[in-house]
């Protein structure tokens, strides 16, 4: 923990040194963004998510000054945490989308054929001419001319619905 606690430092004092001269308001974003990270870095709440909570891009302290972590703020609070303060928001946005390892599958093997499948019966039953343009290959033995949703063309999902819609996946 250390380690990365003294690289998170490291980074954010290197950033500090590249602006100094640049410009005060960024100098005092910086200034905070680094009382920030020590405030928390000892915080056992933010400990699974301290090396995630940090600028990715050398302009966030820049971005940071006035509104700049509300005028953009899904993407500043997640990438600029320590310019805008907002480790809180990481910690919120893993445990959101953490993996359920005892979480079941949406769309079980085999299901996203069945999905695009019914799109291609219900699109051909209601004559909107579908074009299949590729597809994962069958599985079954059904032959190409014996199934409109299988074009024999081995590949992603494509299917043109008309000159202006495309379906991929």
């Amino acid at each position: 923990m250390f380690h990365s606690n003294f690289v998170i430092l490291k980074h954010l004092l290197c950033l500090l040194i590249v602006t100094f001269i640049r410009n005060p308001e960024v100098q005092q974003v910086i200034k905070n963004s680094v009382e920030y990270m020590k405030s928390i870095k000892d915080d056992p709440k933010y400990s699974k998510v301290i090396e995630d909570c940090r600028n990715t891009d050398e302009r966030c302290s820049e971005w940071a000054i006035g509104s700049g972590c509300e005028d953009n703020h899904a993407y500043m609070k997640l990438h600029c945490s320590p310019a805008c303060q907002s480790c809180d928001f990481v910690l919120d946005k893993m445990t959101e989308c953490a993996f359920d390892p005892n979480g079941k599958d949406a769309i079980g093997v085999g299901g996203m054929d069945g999905l695009f499948e019914r799109m291609i019966q219900v699109a051909h039953d209601s004559n909107w001419q579908p074009t299949v343009l590729s597809r994962p290959a069958k599985k079954d033995d059904t032959s190409c001319e014996e199934d409109i949703t299988n074009p024999c063309i081995d590949g992603p999902w494509v299917i043109r619905k008309s000159a202006l819609y495309c379906f991929i996946m």
